[in-house]
């Protein structure tokens, strides 16, 4: 998937960038590459071709074993 950049948009941040400290300028990026990351997390609407693929049987068995092991604290395990 091709983005264009809009070149305003893009020297405006240069522009803004050249006048930041090192550190300022570490952390901008930073924050950019964690929205790119945001952009390629699997949302819900790409899981719902999976809506009903796991038998009917598994399904029980997960559920149980979510009600028998989950919430429960031993004492000793630590």
């Amino acid at each position: 998937m091709s983005i264009m950049i809009d070149p305003s948009i893009r020297d405006e941040i240069i522009k803004s960038l050249s006048v930041l400290p090192y550190e300022k300028q570490k952390r901008v990026l930073k924050f950019i590459l964690s929205l790119t990351e945001l952009d390629q997390q699997t949302k819900g609407n790409d899981l719902i071709r999976f809506a009903g693929t796991i038998e009917k049987d598994d399904l029980k068995i997960m559920e149980r074993e979510i009600e028998e092991s989950c919430e429960r604290i031993d004492l000793g395990e630590w």
